[in-house]
């Protein structure tokens, strides 16, 4: 994850070198799945797959960015940086949910 221990550099330098990088890596990301449905190549496993990834990716963007900022404009920051952190979580809860859910509703559909 180089885009994240970019960004744990801190510095505003790195903070904007770090941002870069995880556009990069989104742009990526959707490359991939753009080529994996245009070629007939998708798969179940390859949407969790990129799911999973997507995760990883964010929650390193967020960790990255998180210390970052701490290392760049001080400790006063830990509390925005916690509820960052927090509604990430959240986030990648509910993704799971939702993931799950989509995967019962299409048992249901195959019944």
């Amino acid at each position: 994850m180089i885009m994240t221990a970019t960004l744990a550099i801190g510095g505003t330098l790195a903070l904007a070198t770090g941002g870069a990088l995880y556009q990069a890596v989104m742009v990526l990301d959707c490359v991939d799945g753009d080529i994996a449905r245009v070629t007939h190549r998708t798969s179940r496993f390859g949407a969790t797959l990129d799911t999973a990834c997507d995760m990883a990716a964010n929650l390193g963007f967020v960790s990255g960015v998180m210390v970052g900022v701490v290392r760049t404009y001080g400790p006063g920051e830990l509390p925005v940086m916690a509820a960052m952190l927090a509604v990430t979580v959240l986030c990648m809860a509910l993704m799971t949910l939702l993931l799950r859910l989509g995967r019962l509703e299409e048992a249901e559909q195959i019944r």
